[in-house]
This record gives structure tokens, sequence and C-alpha cells, in this order.
């Protein structure tokens, strides 16, 4: 435990708040409005990471045919935790009437010690996951002529639902349904969901095609098209979202807390085993429990075309279509402005405020014109210059850093996206300034050597003059 973290904590009476967790005391992340910053502690340790990877693979060529089969299995277990006490201090306190204007001043909130939100990680909050992913593919790479090649083949991929450990919630808002893992009594005398929490997903076919044509000794036509399925970003940060759930520990989430008459100081904060104890069923986070599997179809056609000895040219269209993309968007929050408590313009205030939705439902799509001219060595030159002409679609393109979708209007956030460029010229180049490379092999290893032979050059060509 770190004495300096305890006897900061001490001091300020929050150690009743946010007690050590993992050996580890931490003060509150604090942040200031107008303009001033506050001071931020989070930690993040991890481990232990335990995998076992088997692989088999089969390879056979027969005729024209060259044929694959294999398949995997991994066994994962991970750990990881991370907690914080989040306060924030706004300008409402402090302002006019106590509400959200131009009057009030967040530092004055701040020695007033009236938050304007608290939100505590308390309990058993670490993500202890064990996962099993089974794979199996096949294909055919099939020279049908002499100038064709066709490649075909498919990939399945299943990646079972998280053991956890222990006994995990969320709120489904697109059901209302209240989700347990397991038995939690008096209130959930059985589960509600799967011991998971998510349903198997089955579906993860993955079918890749691809062609190449030599439609003559210089010019070359290929397209392609495959099925990618995304199941990384399940076992980083779907499944982990869950961590922080009831019974066994809890996020909460106080708001708007100094609107009106303040109803909590830093004095008087409620006590990390007071949100533990007693406390009905909390949604910290949610997630769609049928969520599907995040998928992109991505395709493309060419050309390659072959203008000199040295010179070639390279056309593409490049596309893909994403689907079941993974978003957090924030729910349970007022549907509508409006006076008076914000609970009562929540769908689901009877689960706490706000929080975090994990949903792989948004879609993504890319177009792009490439163009390449690439120069091979020749008279001691040789350069690539490529031109991209692309549009990115989205949602959302970064969950974490991106600001995050409207839930409840999600179409109106369909734009192009953060990390789009309309267009991106690269050009590389390299020049040979040295073309005969012996005689500069011979100056850069032993330059007196090279100019006394050079002498020598030189009296042998004038002895011959005089000679003649």
């Amino acid at each position: 435990m770190s004495r300096r973290g305890q006897a900061f904590t001490d001091a300020i009476g929050f150690t009743e708040a946010a007690p050590a967790h993992a050996g580890i005391q931490l003060g509150p992340q604090i942040n200031i409005s107008n303009g001033f910053s506050g001071v931020a502690q989070f930690a993040i340790p991890l481990g232990p990471q335990e995998t076992m990877d088997y692989h088999a693979d089969l390879s056979k060529v027969v005729g024209n045919h060259t044929l694959g089969f294999g398949g995997l299995y991994y066994h994962l277990r991970s750990y990881d935790d991370g907690w914080v006490a989040n306060m924030s201090f706004a300008q409402n306190a402090t302002a006019q009437g106590a509400t959200a204007g131009p009057t009030g001043y967040g530092p004055a909130s701040f020695l007033l010690g009236t938050p304007n939100s608290y939100a505590p990680w308390v309990g058993n909050i670490g993500a202890d996951q064990t996962v099993n992913w089974y794979g199996v593919y096949a294909q055919d790479q099939w020279q049908l002529t002499k100038k064709l090649v066709v490649t075909a083949g498919i990939r399945w991929d299943y990646v079972t639902p998280p053991n956890y450990h222990k006994v995990v919630s969320g709120l489904d808002v697109l059901t209302g349904q209240f989700i347990v893992s397991g038995a939690v009594p008096p209130y959930y005398p059985t589960a509600t969901g799967p011991s998971g929490y998510f349903h198997p997903q089955y579906n993860g076919w993955e079918p890749r095609f691809g062609v190449v044509y030599s439609a003559t000794d210089k010019t070359v036509v290929h397209a392609a098209f495959a099925m990618l399925d995304d199941h990384n970003n399940t076992l980083v940060q779907e499944n982990q979202n869950l961590r922080l759930t009831w019974p066994g520990g809890i996020a909460a989430n106080f708001t708007s807390l100094d609107l009106g008459v303040p109803t909590m100081y830093f004095g008087n904060l409620p006590t990390a085993s007071s949100l533990l104890q007693n406390v009905a069923p909390y949604a910290s986070y949610g997630a769609n429990p049928n969520n599907k599997i995040p998928y992109s179809m991505q395709y493309n056609l060419g050309v390659q075309q072959q203008l000199m000895s040295t010179l070639t040219m390279k056309l593409d269209y490049v596309g893909s279509v994403s689907r079941h993309q993974y978003i957090v968007p924030t729910v349970n929050t007022a549907l509508y402005p409006g006076p008076g408590l914000i609970s009562d313009r929540q769908p689901f205030p009877e689960y706490g405020g706000p929080f975090s939705y994990a949903w792989n439902a948004a879609p993504a799509s890319y177009n792009a014109l490439q163009a390449q001219l690439q120069k091979t060595v020749s008279n001691g030159l040789s350069f690539l210059a490529s031109y991209t002409w692309s549009k990115s679609m989205d949602w959302q393109s970064d969950p974490y850093v991106n600001q995050q979708p409207n839930f409840y209007n999600l179409k109106e956030d369909w734009a192009v996206s953060d990390c789009n460029r309309a267009h991106m010229f690269v050009f590389s180049s390299l020049y040979q300034l040295c073309q005969r490379i012996e005689p500069c092999l011979a100056r850069c290893q032993d330059p007196y050597r090279w100019a006394a032979g050079r002498v020598r050059g030189a009296r042998r060509l004038r002895l011959r003059r005089r000679e003649r």
C-alpha cells in the first residue's frame, strides 16, 4: 500500500469513500470547470495472462489444385483490473439560482466542497475471464489455365461466451430486462440470463474468393472478396465492460448534485461499504446479450500494367462494408430536457443513473480509388508514387476517443469518419549517385590504395604518350 496515498486520503477524509484496492490507495480524480486543471489518479493492474495455442495445418498439391486445411484451438485466461473515483466541480453550486448558466465559478464550488458529480468504482471489479476459441478452414488454389488462377476458401470461428468466475449483471436497454448470470437472493433466486451473460454466436463463417488473370504478358487483372470477423475487440473490450457490475462491484454514478440545494458534500460522501450492502439491482454497465459478431466484407478490383521494362502502373478500386461494429453509447439518460429531477425523465430510473452500453450495431463503409506508379532501378533511379482518393463513413470512429453517438437517434450520427482522408499522395525516390559500384567499393574500403592506383595509372598513360 502506498503510504503517501493513504496519508493523503486520510487527510481529506476520503478513505471510507474509496478504500485501498489491491493494496493500492488512490485519491479522488478531480475535474474543475472554467478551464482549471484538477488531479488524476487511475490504477490498471494487469495479469496474469495465460494462453494455450494449438494449430494443425495440411497442404497438398493435387494436379492443378493446391489444397489447404487446418484448425486451431486457443484457451485464454486473462485478468485485468482498474478503478477510479471521479469527482467534478461545476459552476452550478455558486451560480445564481444554482442552475447551469453564465454565473458561478468552478473553483469556488470546489472550495465549498459541493461536487456536481461523483462516480466511484468499488468492490470486486476485476475481469477474470476464461474463453475458448475454435477455428477451422479450407481453401483451394486452382491453376485453371496458364493465365488464370482462382482461389476459394472458407473459415469458421467460434469464440465461447466468457466465464467470469463470478456473477455479473447488466441492463439490456433494448428489452428493459435486468440480466444476472447467477442467483442473487433475495432479488433474483435464479439467473435471468446465460452464465456468461452473452448468448453464443455460431455464425462465424468467413468466405474468401480471389481471381488473377494474365490478359497479356504485360497486363494482369485481379479481383478478390473476403468476409472478416472481429473477435479481438470482443475479448479485449466488450467482455471486460461487465466487470464493474452488481452485486460484487459497482460503478456508482451520482449526477447533478449541485442543482438547487446541494445534496452531497465532499465531507459526507457515501462510503464504499454502503454502496455495496443491501443495494437493489444497479446498472453500472450494460450490454446487448445477443450481440452479433462484428464483421467486414472487403472487396477489390484492379489492373496492373507494365508500361516499360522498368515502369509499371496499378489501378485499384478498394471497398468495404462493415456491420455490427462495436459502440459504447451512454444510455438511461433523460429523454428530453426539462426542470425537476433527471430520474423523472429517465427510461429506467429504478436501475440508477446513466451508464455505458456495449452494443455491436454500428455500420461503416469505405470506398477508394488507388493509383500507383513504380519504377525499378535503372540508370541509378527508382521511385514509387501512389495516390488514394477515398471516403470513409461510420457512426463512431473510435469508441474511446470520439464523442459518443446519440443512442436514441443513431442514424443522425452517420457521417464522414474522423479518420477520413479524402486525398492522399505519397512519393518516395532513390537515386544512386555512384553507378559504377566496383570503383566506389574500392574507394570506400581503402582510399589510399585507390588513390595510389589512380596515380600509377596516370604515370603509365604519360609514358605511353612520350613513347609515341
